[in-house]
C-alpha cells in the first residue's frame, strides 16, 4: 500500500491509524495486530500509544468520519494507533517490510503540520436541570446526614453552584432560613467550654428536656432539635445516632450552671 493513498485519520490533534490501516501498511492481517497487542499490553499506554474509542466517544468520531471503511459501521470498539503505537507494532512484527513502511509513515504521514483542535462546543446549561440537581442533592444530604430541609437546601445550592460554575444568588434568596446553624459539638466538647464532663453535660441536657436516653443512645427531644442535629453512623457493623450541638447550647448551659 502506498502511503500517499492512505486516507488521513485525525484524533486528539494528531495523525493516527486504525487497526485495518496498520495491517494494510505492514502487510499483515488485523488478527495479528490484535494478538500482538493483547499479548503485550504492558508495553502500551493508552493516550500515548493508542486511543480506545467506545460508547459516546466512538459515536462522535463516527459522526465526523465519512468513510465507514475506516471505522466499520457496526464497530463497538475502535483502536486508533499513534506514531508511538505504530512503532511498537513494527518492533513486534520485526519484518523488513514493516520497518520499510514505518519509515515512510514517519516521513510523509506522521510528520504533518500540527492539526488545530476545534474549539469545544459551549456547554448548554438548562435552568431546570440546575433546580432538579439542587433538589436531588438536598434529598441525599437529608437522607445521609439527617439534617433539616432548610440546612440541606442551603448546602445543596452551594454545591450545585460550584459544580455548574453559575451564580445562584437569586435562588439563594428563596431558601427559607434554617431553624438553627449546623451543629458540630459533641458532649465532650460542650463540656470543655463550660467546665463539665461529658456525663455531667448529658445529665444537664436531659434535665432541661433537650434529650432522652433510649437504651444506650441519647436522642433529641423536640426541644433539643432547636439546638442540635442527630447524625446516623455505623461502626463495627453497628448503626446508631450521635448528637452534634451548635454553639448556642453553650450559652444555654452556662445560664443553667450559673444559676
Amino acid at each position: 500500500m502506498e502511503i500517499r493513498n492512505l486516507t488521513p485519520v485525525e484524533y486528539s490533534a494528531q495523525r493516527v491509524l486504525t487497526t485495518a490501516q496498520l495491517a494494510q501498511i505492514y502487510e499483515c492481517n488485523e488478527t495479528q495486530i490484535k494478538q500482538n497487542f493483547n499479548n503485550n499490553k504492558g508495553y502500551f499506554t493508552e493516550c500515548k500509544h493508542y486511543f480506545k474509542l467506545e460508547g459516546e466517544s466512538l459515536r462522535l468520531f463516527k459522526d465526523r468520519v465519512e468513510n465507514f471503511d475506516l471505522v466499520g459501521k457496526n464497530a463497538n470498539i475502535l483502536y486508533l494507533w499513534t506514531r508511538e503505537g505504530a512503532v511498537r507494532h513494527c518492533k513486534m512484527l520485526n519484518t523488513v517490510k514493516a520497518w520499510e513502511m514505518f519509515n515512510e509513515l514517519e516521513e510523509s504521514y506522521f510528520n504533518n503540520i500540527k492539526i488545530e483542535q476545534k474549539p469545544a462546543e459551549p456547554r448548554i446549561i438548562k435552568f431546570a436541570d440546575i433546580v432538579d440537581d439542587i433538589g436531588a442533592t438536598r434529598d441525599s444530604i437529608m437522607k445521609v446526614f439527617a439534617v433539616k430541609d432548610g440546612i440541606a437546601l442551603a448546602q445543596s445550592t452551594n454545591l450545585i453552584e460550584k459544580f455548574y460554575g453559575q451564580d445562584l444568588s437569586s435562588l439563594k434568596k428563596l431558601i427559607p432560613p434554617a431553624e438553627h446553624e449546623v451543629g458540630y459539638l459533641n458532649a465532650t466538647q460542650v463540656g470543655e467550654k463550660i467546665g463539665k464532663t461529658a456525663r455531667m453535660v448529658n445529665a444537664i441536657l436531659k434535665e432541661k428536656g433537650l434529650q432522652v436516653r433510649e437504651g444506650s443512645t441519647w436522642r433529641l427531644t423536640d426541644g433539643g432539635k432547636k439546638y442540635a442535629e442527630e447524625y446516623p453512623y455505623s461502626r463495627n457493623g453497628h448503626s446508631d445516632y450521635q448528637i452534634r450541638w451548635n454553639p448556642q447550647i453553650v450559652t444555654v448551659l452556662l445560664e443553667e450552671v450559673n444559676h
